[in-house]
């Protein structure tokens, strides 16, 4: 549907449109103008449209129309996913983006892709999911089975670490206390999930490193680094030290390095007998700790 602002009236096709403007004289005094070549695009606003009737000449009768507003309105596209009219309202498009990814996420509408861990299915999409995971884009591509039955099956992962990481897939972000895993530090279990909050972020830097999902790793290192910001407890921080160091390669410097800075800005820890034995144990942390010693100058 074209809408004629000079006319006020609607036509059912661009070509409609076209010969009502070479043919009209009115269109010989009035043009109408758009800006473009800038952030900023000014068009008049549409009128609220009350069931068209369409002519047999194809026109759209313009009676039953009413205007919404006598002026154009102007709408300025910002870099940070922001639009603002002339009135001063501001639309953030980034939210409406990512409420809507928490939409399906929610609803799973639209799903062309199960992920399972452990009996629990998430109906997910390969637009959202392969885009932001070099391994899920590969299994969903070619002759693979999973490409083939759009099913992919994690058994051998964390079932709650495998919930934070879809949850990510569509949040851009998690909190582990919505999945029930800051709580656990005290599970004897050890076929169970556990450990604090700076332990729980360690294993969600480690699974997202297995996926191939750099957002994740980053929110994670993020949220590793503010945890050890706020006076982490010791029962917290050495399960979370031998997670950092038995999953992570030497040159992946992200959690290491925390690591490192924590336990030298909190050296009592290592009065602690448990404490030495874990660093006896971990021939790269000691190493680490003497280089970062050596380049703060403490020796």
């Amino acid at each position: 549907m074209e809408y004629c602002y000079e006319c006020e009236r609607y036509f059912v096709s661009a070509e409609a449109l076209r010969q009502h403007r070479e043919n009209s004289a009115r269109h010989m005094t009035h043009g109408s103008t758009s800006i473009f070549g800038s952030t900023t695009v000014t068009t008049p606003t549409p009128p609220v449209r009350a069931s068209p009737q369409t002519s047999a000449s194809g026109f759209a009768m313009a009676p039953g129309f009413r205007s919404w507003s006598s002026r154009p309105v102007t709408q300025t596209a910002t870099a940070c996913g922001t639009a603002r009219d002339d009135t001063n309202h501001t639309i953030d498009t980034s939210k409406i983006l990512i409420d809507s990814l928490k939409g399906l996420y929610t609803s799973g509408e639209y799903s062309d892709l199960v992920i399972s861990c452990r009996g629990k299915e998430y109906h997910a999409h390969k637009a959202v999911v392969c885009t932001q995971s070099d391994f899920f884009s590969a299994a969903c591509r070619g002759t693979f089975k999973e490409a083939q039955e759009g099913k992919i099956d994690l058994p051998d992962d964390d079932p709650r670490l495998v919930d934070i990481m879809v949850h990510y897939l569509y949040h851009f972000d998690y909190d582990i206390q919505l999945h029930g895993l800051e709580t656990d530090r005290h599970r004897t279990n050890d076929s169970e999930p556990g450990g604090g909050a700076l332990l729980t972020h360690a294993k969600v830097y480690s699974l997202a490193e297995k996926y191939l999902i750099h957002g994740l790793k980053a929110v994670a290192l993020r949220q590793f680094k503010a945890a050890t910001a706020r006076s982490p407890d010791i029962d917290d921080f050495l399960p979370a030290m031998e997670e950092v160091y038995t999953s992570t390669i030497e040159d992946d410097r992200g959690l290491r390095d925390v690591v490192v800075e924590t336990l030298c800005k909190h050296s009592e820890w290592l009065d602690e007998e448990d404490v030495r034995d874990v660093v006896k144990g971990l021939g790269a942390l000691t190493y680490d700790m003497v280089i970062y010693m050596r380049k703060k100058r403490i020796f």
